[in-house]
């Protein structure tokens, strides 16, 4: 133990005083666990101590701005006083593939790959051998390409890489096949494999279960993990968001010899919707999306330009107010004038077939738009109609609208989209931009999933594990860094943080009811909840803390969900650590709508 190193975690005692405080427990009550919990701070073992450049071989003369312009030299020097798992190793280990040169590097960065498809049927393959499922199997060529000047013999590694259909079967004698966990699938030599000779190709035949009728079946960032130093390193024509970069274009989408589907393209899409405009009115500059329940133009309506638009009696829209007044100035792109179109907000009453909440009336003229309703909702969706009015490609020129009256109310109360941050993480930002899209559409319920298996993305004050942890995706097979990467994630976690602090989702709330959208919170459980489950099960290893447990270890459950996850997948709803985890949830979460001055109406358990 080193005893001057003072404990924030223990209210800033040092290893010392916490060594002392020992004798006066035993083991297993509450003050020892707690006691324990931090003792690896005090006393790190080899396993424990921050590895930097574990097998690679650094250059120590590299400088990386991210640590302060500090050189790698100094920066392995410094690694010695951490211990793994910290904050400041974590920001060590982060950078230290800048320093080190790994295996896995020697050959990844001499490969590249193709993929080839082969057949959905009449491959001459028995698929019920396999076990595949319905007896359905594809086929398909993993084309290898080595480019290096010299032999490559060692085999001592195995390529990684995201599917969203089994593996059934690698036909070369040289290789073989094993999965993970969800979509996470391995090839690697096996003792016959000879090595890559200088500017080679291995085309390796492969099985997987069902059919791939397009391209988008496959994932990106195939990555070579070398067992020497367990190291990484994406195949690098593989590290894309453009498929075609490796995979071959299909030139077939037939599932089976009697399928007729005919895939969609850009060209016979477009024609197909054409036939469904005949008739239809061209001119858009009477247009809302939503169609409103009624609209009159008279014969001798005009149309006129406008260059920006204000609003008299902003105020009538109480917590609306702010989103129309900064969706109005983000669309007209226009700071007020006094040569704005005025749109009159004003509370009255509305004819009975439209009457509602959210129903308006607006009466539209060259001289100004008059706006009415019975609520403040109300108004404000009259405001995004007008706004949906607008041909802002013309704004500096001024914006073409025609005079008209229109009477509108909702034909469903409940007008929704999902947006899935657990799977593939969206930015605090993006998420606004969503939300500000919604109110245009007249859409007023956000369902907003945080957590599935493979991300938690809600920071949860007293449960930290649930992002250091599970908002993270990497390659570590022991999972107490991160969840195992999927989805194509690759080996690296994100240099950026993949979750929304507490102020940052208040944020989005606050946002959110300014424009009218009710945000409900969808967190996985008892299923599709592993990033869940591994958190805690992180926590409970690291911390030697019980209370959030969601997996009983005793449990020897074997089973194989749809997307190929084993128990860590579920929640044990008989463990009472799994109640109090539920409880301790929620509570945080209604404090954060509470702190954006909101109730927390709705709950999606998935």
């Amino acid at each position: 133990p080193d005893l001057t190193v003072v404990i924030p975690e223990a209210g800033g005692q040092t290893c010392g005083e916490i060594r002392q405080s020992t004798a006066g427990h035993v083991n297993g009550d509450g003050i020892c666990n707690a006691i324990q919990s931090v003792e690896r701070q005090c006393c790190p073992g080899p396993a424990d101590l921050c590895v930097f450049c574990k097998g690679g071989i650094p250059d120590l003369t590299v400088v990386i701005p991210e640590a302060g312009g500090q050189t790698c030299g100094e920066i392995k020097q410094s690694s010695a006083s951490f211990i793994t798992g910290d904050e400041t190793c974590n920001i060590i280990q982060s950078v230290e593939r800048k320093c080190c040169m790994h295996m896995a590097s020697n050959l990844a960065d001499d490969l590249s790959l193709r993929i080839q498809m082969a057949s959905n049927f009449d491959h001459g393959i028995d698929c019920a051998s396999h076990n595949a499922d319905w007896s359905l199997c594809y086929s398909q060529l993993f084309v290898f390409e080595y480019a290096g000047t010299e032999a490559y013999t060692d085999n001592n590694f195995a390529i990684y890489f995201s599917s969203i259909h089994r593996l059934l079967h690698v036909d070369h004698p040289d290789f073989e096949h094993g999965h993970v966990v969800g979509d996470l699938t391995y090839i690697k030599p096996t003792a016959s494999f000879k090595g890559f000779e200088p500017s080679s190709e291995i085309i390796l035949p492969v099985v997987f279960e069902y059919w791939s009728v397009q391209e988008s079946d496959k994932m990106p960032r195939f990555f070579v993990v070398d067992s020497r130093d367990d190291s990484t390193a994406v195949i690098p024509n593989t590290d894309t968001e453009d498929l075609h970069d490796f995979v071959i274009p299909y030139t077939s989408s037939m599932k089976t010899e009697g399928d007729n589907n005919v895939p969609m393209t850009a060209e016979n899409r477009y024609t197909r919707n054409e036939k469904l405009s005949e008739g239809f009115e061209t001119d858009t500059s009477t247009r809302i999306i939503p169609t409103p329940f009624r609209v009159d133009i008279s014969e001798t309506a005009q149309s006129f330009g406008i260059v920006g638009v204000s609003l008299i009696n902003a105020d009538l829209l109480g917590k609306l107010q702010s989103g129309a007044e900064e969706l109005v100035s983000t669309i007209t792109m226009k700071t007020a004038s006094d040569r704005d179109h005025v749109l009159i907000l004003t509370i009255g009453t509305l004819p009975n077939d439209i009457a509602g909440t959210e129903s308006y009336s607006m009466e539209i003229t060259a001289e100004g738009t008059t706006i009415t309703a019975s609520h403040e909702e109300g108004l404000f969706y009259g405001v995004m109609s007008f706004l949906g009015l607008l041909d802002i490609t013309n704004g500096r020129e001024g914006m073409p609208v025609k005079e008209m009256t229109i009477y509108d109310k909702p034909r469903f109360d409940y007008r929704g989209h999902q947006i899935d941050s657990a799977r593939n993480f969206r930015t605090k930002e993006s998420v606004m931009q969503t939300i500000d899209a919604m109110a245009l559409y007249k859409l007023n319920n956000l369902h907003f999933g945080l957590s599935n298996d493979e991300g938690w993305r809600l920071e949860i004050p007293g449960m930290e594990e649930l992002t250091t942890v599970g908002s993270r995706r990497c390659f570590d097979l022991s999972e107490e860094t991160c969840i195992l990467t999927q989805l194509g994630s690759g080996p690296d976690a994100s240099d950026e943080p993949q979750f929304y602090s507490v102020a940052d989702f208040v944020e989005i709330l606050k946002y959110a009811a300014a424009r009218n959208v009710k945000v409900a919170p969808e967190f996985n459980m008892p299923g599709h909840a592993r990033a869940a489950v591994v958190s805690m099960e992180a926590r409970a290893k690291k911390k030697r803390d019980n209370s959030y447990r969601l997996m009983d270890p005793d449990d020897e459950t074997e089973l194989l969900t749809v997307q190929f996850y084993d128990r860590s997948s579920i929640i044990n709803p008989c463990l009472e650590s799994s109640v109090r985890f539920v409880v301790k949830l929620v509570d945080e979460v209604v404090k954060m709508y509470a702190e954006a001055q909101l109730g927390l109406d709705v709950w999606q358990f998935g």
